[in-house]
């Protein structure tokens, strides 16, 4: 059997395909199925990832900053939470206060 470059891009196609959609592997393969298709049909093209780890530093950048947003949103709601929870008590207090002074008349 001659393998042919059509032969072998849809190979790479059906494999990707066929790769579960919650892989790790599947969305980095796609996301460099066009540049090996390109290689595969030009013999002398290199592959440059550069691009794609640019990317990839990028989305992980992102990734941390997000991550220390959820860090810095779950304290500020603890914070108002525990603010909360003063304020209602001191409330409590007073209506209780309010409630002694009106119960007691002169």
């Amino acid at each position: 059997m001659t393998i042919t470059k059509a032969y072998e891009v849809t190979t790479l196609r059906q494999w990707i395909e066929s790769l579960p959609k919650e892989s790790y592997l599947r969305p980095i393969m796609t996301a460099v199925q066009l540049d090996i298709e390109r290689a595969i049909s030009n013999d002398f093209t290199v592959i440059d990832y550069s691009g794609f780890m640019d990317s990839q530093a990028a989305k992980r950048k992102v990734l941390v900053d997000l991550e220390a947003a959820i860090v810095n949103a779950k304290a500020e709601l603890q914070r108002l939470n525990s603010e909360y929870t003063r304020a209602n008590n001191a409330m409590i207090e007073l209506k209780n206060m309010a409630l002694r002074i009106v119960q007691v008349k002169p």
